[in-house]
């Protein structure tokens, strides 16, 4: 609780930070300027960069972390929440700068100012849902999760990080996590229907929570991909997207070797 509200104070920080941008020095036009600027543009655009996509992995990381009940690992997602409160402020300061460039060079710096405040209304949302005493349903958290991944999204667009390459990867990563839940949901009826075949109401329970636990890994890996998705190519959101992918496949596993154990009954 205590790293949850330093982490919403982090956020007040961040947005206080971002009602104004940065007031930049007088400068010319001649070359030495135009270095300057172009030193400060690149500098940014990759500070901002890298610190989403430590804050994506942090996020992917507290969704596969939470949801555990009893065996939760809040250490673990303390430390997932800390590289948020970190990284969120530094990111505003980079984003002041950066929008007051765009605008000395003619474009619209208000556009990366407001991606940014609805990346911290999004972070706020998610550190809300995850508080221990939240009475929210566990899709709460996800969707929350899931609102990150399209606000960090938007503010690579803005700035222009996004490449081609990174927006047909993250297509056909969506398009996988979308197939997947295909399959597990077909799975899931399935389990259900042979839970209603069975001798005992023991046995039906059984049977209901492995199916249960294979629909909400489902849910988390689709949650991870939105999250992870607009910085893929980052090694900490490939190694979070990869152990939300084991979970389903550790529930998968379990709800089929159920189903045939009670089926044999």
């Amino acid at each position: 609780m205590s790293t949850i509200t330093h982490g919403q104070e982090s956020i007040t920080r961040a947005e206080s930070l971002l009602n104004e941008k940065a007031k930049l020095p007088a400068l010319g036009n001649d070359p030495a300027s135009y270095r300057w600027k172009e030193s400060q543009k690149n500098t940014n655009k990759q500070s901002i960069h890298s610190q989403v996509s430590a804050m994506n992995a942090a996020t992917a990381q507290m969704v596969t972390l939470t949801g555990q009940g009893d065996e939760t690992d809040y250490n673990s997602v303390g430390a997932a929440v800390n590289t948020i409160s970190s990284n969120l402020p530094e990111m505003a300061k980079g984003v002041k700068m950066l929008a007051a460039l765009m605008d000395d060079e003619g474009a619209n710096g208000d556009d990366l100012m407001g991606a940014a405040r609805n990346l911290c209304v999004a972070f706020s949302d998610l550190l809300a849902a995850t508080e221990p005493q939240s009475r929210e349903p566990r899709q709460h958290m996800l969707t929350a999760a899931s609102q990150v991944g399209s606000a960090s999204h938007r503010v690579l667009y803005t700035i222009g990080e996004e490449e081609v390459a990174d927006k047909e990867r993250q297509d056909i990563l969506l398009g996988l996590a979308k197939a997947v839940a295909n399959t597990t949901a077909a799975l899931v009826l399935k389990a259900k229907n042979v839970a209603s075949k069975c001798p005992d109401q023991a046995t039906q329970n059984r049977v209901i929570f492995s199916a249960t636990q294979t629909a909400l890994g489902t849910s988390q890996l689709v949650a991870c991909a939105k999250v992870v998705a607009p910085t893929i190519s980052d090694p900490m959101c490939q190694e979070q997207l990869v152990e939300a992918a084991r979970e389903v496949a550790k529930s998968v596993e379990g709800c089929v070797a159920t189903c045939n154990e009670v089926s044999c009954i």
